[in-house]
Order: C-alpha cells, then structure tokens, then sequence
C-alpha cells in the first residue's frame, strides 16, 4: 500500500495553518489559483444598516389595537468586506436563516437597508457575483453526483473547453471530498447495487455547485451542519481559503468546534426577538473580541465555563431574559454605504447565444434525468400499455357501428390525457424547486428553461404514442384503413399530451408548488375538459354556456381530429340499421375534413398559450430572487 504524505499548507494572510494530504493540498492550490485568474480583482461585500424583518400574524393570533406582525429579527448593522468570512450565531429561532434569505435578496425586507456591491463584474457573463447555498439544497435526483456538476459547470463557463470543464470539476469533487461518490446517484436508487448521497454529501455537493460560479460573494446557510468534524474543519478551511482569494463570505454555525470557529473574521450574534427590546443583535464585531466581550458582560470565564469551546461560551451566555451587549451600529457604516451605493450587483447576461447554449445543455440534462425517472418514463408508459391492452379487448369487435368507435376515441383520449397527471406532476413540482434555486444564482434565464421544457418531453411522448397507437392496431385489426390515417393518429395523440403536459407545467409553475392544491386543479380542469369534449350533443344544439365551454377545451378539438380521421374514408353504420358514408356521418356530426388537420393546429395552439404562460409564470417567480 503506497504511503500516504501529508504536508502544512498556509491559509494566506494569517498563520494558521492546517495538515492536509499532499495532492489535497496541490488541488486546493490548483482550485485558487483557478479563482484568482478567472475572477477579475473585486472589491465587494454587504453593508446592512438597521435590517429588520417581520411575518403576518393569524387574525386569531392578534389582539385588539395589536400589532399584526411579528419580528423575526430587528436592527441588525453590519458591514463585511471582502476576503472575510463572517458567521452568524443564536440561539433557535433568533432569525439566522431569515437574515442569510434577506442579505441573499431571497426575502424582501421592510426595515432598514442591505446592500450588496462589487466594483467588477464576474469573468464568466453567465455567473452572478453572488450566490446562495440554503439550507437544504434540491437536486435532480436521477444524475449522479459528477453529472450533477458537470451541468452546473457547463451552464456557468459554456466558452471553456470540454477538458477544462471536466479539470475544474474534478478539482472541486477533489477539494470536498466528494471524488469517490462520484459516481452515486444524487437521489433515486437508479440501481441496487449503487448507494445515493447521504445530508452531509449533498450539503458538500451543494457548495461545489456555488464554488462553481466563483463568487465574490458567498452566502450559506449553516453549511456544516450534518458533517462529521473533520469534514466540517475541512470545508471551513476551504471557505477561508477562498475568502482570501476576494470572495466575501457569510454563513450560519451552529455549535462549531473551536478549530471551526478561529476560521471566523467577524461575528454577529443573535437572539430570539423581544416585545421589550429595540433589536435581538447580541453582539457584532471581529470574532477574537467576542469571547472576552462577553466575559465582561456576563462577569463569567470562558475558561471555567467551556475550557475549549468559546463558540458554546458565548451561546450558554445568551438568555430569552438576560442582558444584552451593546449593540449600536458599528462606526463606519453610512459612510460606507455612500460610497458602495453605486456598485449595486448586475443581473447575469441574457444575450441569444447564452440562452441557446444553456436551452441545449438543460435539454440534455432534462433528458438524461427524465429517462431514469421512474415515474416520466417507465410507470407512465406501462400504464397507458395497461391501458391500450384493456380498452382494446373491450373494443377488438368494434365493428361499422359509429356509437362505437366514437366511445372508443373519447375513452382512450380521456383515459390517456387523465393519466398523465398521476405521473407527470410531482416531477414537474420538483423540477419548479430546482428553477427558483438555480435561476436565483443565474445558472440560466426563465426563457431557456422555458425552452428546454418545451423540448426535452417530445422524444419520450414520440415513444409512448408510438408503441401505444401500434398496439391499439394489433388489438383493433379494422382501426386503422391505411398508414397515414395511422400516422396523423400517432400525431394527433402526441398534439393532445404535449397539450397536457404544458398545462400541467403551467398548473406546477403558476400554484407555488403545491402539489396537493396543483393536482386538485390539474385534475379538475381534465375532468372538466373530458366532460365537455363529448359529442353526446350537437355543437348547434349546446346551450351558449356550454358551448363556450366547449370551445374553450382542447380535448373536444382532439376527439374532433381522430373521429374524423376514422369516419371519413370508411362505411359506418348508423342505429343498427342504416348504413352510410363516413363523410356523411361526419356532415351529421357538425364535422368535416377541415377539422382534420385545424382541429391539431388549435390544440398546438393551446400548448403554444399554455407555454407562453408558463414563461410568464418562471419570470413573476424568480424576480424576486434576481440580483437587485
């Protein structure tokens, strides 16, 4: 067994130093060296003045003459520069994640001012020079963990070579320790025999997707936790040491190790908010005179107190009722905020060629995530198998009479388009998540996700309608007269799922992820479509209501297409008795050969709106996580 070779590498400006394996310690030169040539020299941080943030109370929750919100933190200043890492501390419930979703423009604040700044923008047009790891990070969970960030790279530095791509992501796996679950899927249990990632690797394949963008500055929300302590030193020394490199770094702890906590440059401690007080900020200031602060304060040691944990000092010495320190807005504070004001962050570049080439790498990603999804691909195609082989035992005589074959059109288009919600919306919930994460750090625009959507679904509706519609031929010998009256069938049934499908994407999108409440009015809006679409009354003879209504469903227009092309070229018999021409039978039903190929137009034409609704829907969804 080769020996293994440990050496001290230096943590720059100051003299900590750590003992990391050898070619760690070369990747973790190689992956800053990366960030200093890539990222331009910036000056860049986030001054709050005074932040405050509340919630909306319950009318029952509220007394009469009542405020009727309730603060989750207040009066909260501070200033971090750039090359710092500042953590912020408290107890449960004080307000730290709040705060990270504010200083991250993830919530919009009501009191007080966060600014954001950086003096250039980022090398790569398609980054945003900040960037947000919450808490728990969503993922698609069918890629890998290499495929994973090979995306994430590829969308962020599409102008890089293919081999540097790969280079720059094995430096990050390499430099989270994420080099031997490689190749584990994210999530799903694509096969037995490989494990998925546990919380603590996610969480370290999260940062790697944020050190992709090479920020300058870095927000995340308690990235430790779940880490065993060796792992978590391992990353807080990562953090620092790309800090260094001009990247401004904020994050939560909780209970770190005193090995973690010396990593920290400045400090902000809070506690749960109080009706008697002005603002819930324990303590703001550099880390190394937190300790003695509140040793005076508290007139307790740290040493007696926790010999070798000021971290767990600091937080014991915090009570809902105790004495708080003073905590006045540091000096400094409006004379930096005039001279940063005009250095606000810049939204990332949406030029045409940057959204055709991220459209083609989430096509590709969509794709290859879809095709290992269970339930996109093989539960739903085997249920509309199931499907196809009982409606056609049920219809294999069904004979001239037109009663029939129109009941068997409106039956396989009902129970088709119906099933497709069973299968299709909790991917499509899942898949919204992973937008609002993604386009919050500027991975891509609303219009390439869009567009992607758009694509990625056709290959698998091409499949499901081919070996659906050719098993209806072999059950049904008599279905179809001729190839092309099979070929507009196969048409005409992807017309109506992709249909489907965009409304269902719209309904995911625009009901703020909901599934419950999605699939209520997904489903209603089907059911209401299917009961609307039937023929059993003549268009002439529907009363006005329910003839708008009709018009209004695209599944009538559906059933319109495929009774058309079934009764047009053939005898049918009408009643059990007379027997005439399919073209004369279709005159009877208000139909013609015009409705043959108008009819799909009109269902295109509805996937089209539904599309261009869902656009709208991405981009009224993740305004409020753009850079402001």
């Amino acid at each position: 067994m080769a020996k293994v070779e440990y050496k001290r590498v230096s943590t720059h400006d100051d003299d900590k130093t750590c003992f990391v394996n050898e070619d760690r310690g070369e990747s973790r030169l190689r992956l800053l060296n990366l960030f200093k040539q890539q990222r331009p020299p910036t000056e860049a941080g986030i001054i709050c003045n005074g932040l405050g943030y509340s919630v909306p109370l319950k009318k029952s929750h509220c007394a009469r003459n009542s405020d009727t919100r309730k603060p989750v933190f207040q009066n909260v200043s501070f200033h971090i520069p750039h090359a710092q890492v500042l953590a912020v501390m408290g107890r449960v419930g004080s307000g730290k994640s709040t705060l990270l979703s504010c200083l991250a423009h993830r919530l919009e604040t009501r009191e007080g001012i966060c600014l954001t700044y950086a003096t250039n923008p980022i090398a790569s047009p398609c980054a945003t020079p900040r960037v947000f790891v919450p808490q728990h990070p969503v993922f698609h969970e069918c890629l890998t963990v290499v495929e994973t960030l090979t995306f994430t790279v590829q969308l962020l530095w599409p102008n890089w070579t293919p081999d540097a791509q790969r280079d720059f992501v094995q430096l990050l796996l390499a430099n989270l320790d994420l080099d031997t679950q490689q190749h584990q899927s994210v999530g799903h249990d694509v096969s037995r025999d490989k494990p998925v990632l546990s919380g603590g690797q996610r969480r370290l394949l999260a940062i790697a997707m944020a050190l992709a963008s090479m920020p300058s500055i870095l927000i995340l929300d308690e990235p430790t936790s779940g880490l065993d302590a060796g792992t978590a030193l391992r990353v807080m020394q990562l953090l620092h040491d790309v800090s260094r490199s001009g990247c401004a770094v904020v994050l939560t702890l909780h209970q770190p190790s005193p090995a973690v906590f010396e990593l920290v440059d400045e400090l902000v401690v809070l506690r749960p908010p109080a009706s008697t007080q002005t603002t819930n900020v324990v303590y703001v200031g550099p880390r190394e005179r937190a300790t003695h602060a509140f040793e005076q304060v508290f007139k307790r040691t740290a040493k007696s107190a926790a010999p070798a944990a000021p971290a767990d000092f600091i937080l014991d010495c915090i009570d809902e009722n105790g004495t708080l320190l003073s905590a006045k807005c540091p000096s400094g504070i409006q004379e930096a905020i005039n001279k940063w004001t005009n250095y606000g962050l810049q939204p990332a570049s949406s030029s045409p060629s940057r959204i055709l080439s991220a459209t083609k790498i989430l096509v590709r990603r969509d794709l290859q995530n879809q095709w290992r999804h269970p339930n996109v691909v093989w539960v739903r195609l085997l249920i509309n198998i199931a499907l196809c082989l009982f409606v056609g035992t049920l219809f294999s005589h069904v004979g001239p009479l037109h009663a029939n074959r129109v009941s068997y059109h409106y039956l396989v288009a009902t129970s088709m388009v119906t099933f497709t919600i069973v299968t299709c919306l909790e991917p499509l919930i899942q898949e919204r998540s992973i937008y609002l994460q993604e386009t919050a750090n500027a991975h891509y625009s609303a219009l390439s996700y869009a567009l992607a959507l758009s694509v990625s679904s056709l290959p698998f509706l091409a499949l499901l309608v081919a070996v659906c519609t050719l098993l209806q031929a072999m059950l049904i010998p008599d279905l179809f007269p001729t190839f092309s009256h099979l070929f507009f069938y196969m048409i005409a049934y992807c017309a109506v799922l992709y249909c489907t499908e965009s409304m269902l994407q719209l309904v995911s999108i625009s009901l703020g992820g909901s599934l419950a409440f999605a699939g209520l009015v997904g489903g209603c809006f089907l059911a209401l479509g299917s009961f609307l679409s039937g023929t059993l009354i003549l268009p002439s003879q529907m009363p006005l209501l329910y003839r708008l209504l009709h018009s209004l469903t695209f599944q009538s227009y559906h059933l319109a297409s495929v009774v058309v092309n079934d009764l047009g070229p053939r005898t049918v018999q009408y009643e059990n008795t007379t027997v005439a021409m399919g073209q004369t039978m279709l005159q009877a039903l208000e139909l013609s050969d015009f409705h043959r190929w108008s009819s799909i137009a009109i269902v295109l034409g509805f996937a089209l709106a539904f599309r261009v609704a869902t656009l709208f829907f991405l981009i009224l969804a993740s305004g409020r996580r753009r850079c402001s």
